[in-house]
């Protein structure tokens, strides 16, 4: 399925980035309707993905916009509630084995040298049958997005930790209160497009906050307002980064079930992957 794109993106994501580096600020947002793009690569549009590879690489965001439905958003919440009362951990990892979890991360990880993140996080992997609605489901869209990073359609997909990479969806929930996560950069070595979707609607279900970028070191930009729920907005990972808090007027409940609700669909390095690269925090 669509190998010929998969080997022509992986190449000039290549030389793009020996040419040019990678990113680390923000250019514009553009927006183009999901169904565009499955038209476009199912159609082996060469020129349509090198437009949004070099885009990318620029340190635009790509919005593909009308992609998850609701009556799924509504379900994968509904899960996600459901997991935190089934399964909660108190660290976060991923090894052989692992079953989907529930982890609170209430402590500030930049008093040790981390990044900061407050938040209620949601962990499910491709391995446990109890996910196979969620992955078969997302695969739909996943799958167009890895053949834009250069990837196979379908990579990742049968690993488990033992392989190194791994495929995971993390339902993030930013509590109001102050939920946020402090500006930082991501690793690319297993995909060239960071993906993510906000759950919820911006002005309704929290107020302020969100998903910020950075023109430059002292500039920076809050996109919140402009994405739209269901869409998937994609850049590269490089690109600083982070969740302004959300509603901090607000006292934090972190048993709460409010807030900003987000979903980042991963391809990530397992606690089994010799010499594994991390998020680094970024000072601004």
């Amino acid at each position: 399925m669509f190998y010929n794109s998969s080997e022509n993106n992986s190449k000039l994501w290549q030389k793009l980035i020996d040419e040019k580096g990678t990113p680390s600020f923000f250019k514009t947002l553009i927006n183009i309707e999901f169904s565009d793009l499955k038209e476009k690569i199912s159609n082996n549009d060469y020129e349509f993905q090198e437009k949004i590879i070099k885009n990318l690489i620029d340190g635009h965001i790509i919005q593909f916009k009308n992609s998850l439905k609701e009556e799924f958003i509504n379900d994968l919440i509904k899960i996600s509630v459901i997991l935190s009362k089934k399964n909660s951990k108190n660290k976060t990892e991923c090894i052989e084995g692992s079953k989907n979890y529930f982890f609170k991360q209430s402590k500030d990880m930049s008093l040790n040298g981390g990044y900061k993140a407050l938040d209620r996080s949601y962990y499910f992997f491709p391995w446990n049958k109890d996910s196979d609605m969620l992955f078969n489901y997302i695969y739909g869209y996943w799958r167009y997005i890895k053949i834009l990073s250069g990837l196979k359609y379908d990579a990742y997909e049968k690993n488990t930790p033992r392989n190194g990479i791994i495929n995971r969806l993390h339902v993030i929930q930013y509590l109001k209160g102050g939920g946020t996560i402090s500006p930082h950069s991501d690793p690319y070595d297993s995909t060239k497009i960071q993906i993510g979707c906000v759950l919820n609607d911006y002005g309704k279900d929290y107020i302020k906050g969100g998903f910020t970028v950075f023109r430059n070191k002292q500039e920076k930009v809050l996109l919140e307002p402009e994405l739209s729920k269901g869409s998937l907005f994609c850049f590269f990972p490089s690109l600083y980064h982070g969740v302004e808090p959300i509603d901090p007027q607000e006292k934090i409940d972190f048993e709460s079930t409010k807030g900003r609700w987000f979903l980042s669909m991963t391809c990530v390095g397992s606690n089994l992957q010799k010499n594994r690269k991390m998020t680094k925090p970024i000072k601004t």
